[in-house]
């Protein structure tokens, strides 16, 4: 099998293969869909945030906290979580369901 040109790891935790792995080996790209406290494989003494080229998040939750922990890397955003949605003003919701019904009244 000839030699991968690139490898990812699809979390934070994958981490753990590394000692595994020849050196020096293909340019590593992190796929990091933790948050919070599962983020601790940064910390420990792998070497993940040295050895990875590429930093992707699967969501912009996650895109955040990285950067807080990373510094200055660049972080791509390749979501694989649906981010929390933008909370409305119940005011706006209740507005935008009675103009959907027949003779609906005015917004202010």
């Amino acid at each position: 099998m000839p030699n991968a040109e690139v490898m990812l790891a699809v979390s934070v935790a994958a981490a753990q293969c590394l000692p595994y792995l020849p050196e020096p080996g293909p340019p590593l790209v992190t796929w990091s869909v933790e948050r919070g406290e599962d983020l601790h494989w940064l910390d420990g003494p792998l070497g993940l945030a040295g050895t990875t080229q590429v930093w992707l998040a699967g969501s912009r939750n996650t895109a955040e906290e990285l950067g807080s922990r990373l510094g200055a890397a660049e972080i791509h955003l390749a979501p694989e979580f649906v981010d929390e949605p933008p909370r409305h003003d119940m005011a706006l919701r209740e507005c935008c369901r009675r103009s959907s019904m027949p003779r609906a009244m005015e917004c202010s």
